[in-house]
C-alpha cells in the first residue's frame, strides 16, 4: 500500500467518525442499570397534560407521606433516588407504595401523577402522566 492510498483512507475514517460525531442527533442518557446493588432508583418519561414538563421541573417521590427523594425533569425523562426506610425514618420498605408529585416539595400547586410505584431495592422503569386540568 502506498503512502498516498494510506492517507486517504485515513482522512476518510476521520472524515466519516466526525460527521457521525457532529450529525446533531442528541444521544439519549443511558438509564440506571437494572438492580442496581443497595439503590431504590425510578426513571422514565415524564408527560403533563400530554407534553413534557419545562426542562428543570422538580419531581418529589413521597412513601408513607414522607418527602423521600426529589430529581429534575431533563429532556422530558425522569430519574429518582427513593430513600429508605434505614436512610430517612418513614421512607421506603419492601412494597410500599411510592407517589411521585410533579412541581416540587411544599408546592400547593403540585400534582400527583397517575401511576404509582412499589419501593424495592432496585431499578424501576415508570414512565409517568399526569393531569392538571
Amino acid at each position: 500500500m502506498t503512502f498516498q492510498h494510506a492517507s486517504t483512507r485515513l482522512l476518510i475514517a476521520v472524515t466519516a467518525s466526525l460527521a457521525l460525531a457532529c450529525a446533531g442527533a442528541p444521544a439519549e442518557p443511558p438509564g440506571p442499570t437494572p438492580g442496581a446493588p443497595g439503590l431504590a432508583v425510578f426513571y422514565g418519561a415524564v408527560k403533563v397534560d400530554g407534553a413534557a414538563p419545562f426542562e428543570g421541573m422538580t419531581l418529589t417521590v413521597q412513601v408513607n407521606g414522607v418527602n423521600c427523594g426529589s430529581g429534575l425533569v431533563r429532556g422530558g425523562r425522569y430519574e429518582v433516588v427513593v430513600a429508605s426506610d434505614a436512610d430517612k425514618g418513614g421512607c421506603g420498605k419492601p412494597g410500599d407504595p411510592v407517589l411521585f408529585l410533579i412541581g416540587g416539595e411544599g408546592d400547593p400547586g403540585g400534582h400527583a401523577f397517575d401511576q404509582k410505584g412499589a419501593f424495592q431495592m432496585a431499578s424501576q422503569k415508570l414512565d409517568l402522566t399526569a393531569k392538571t386540568q
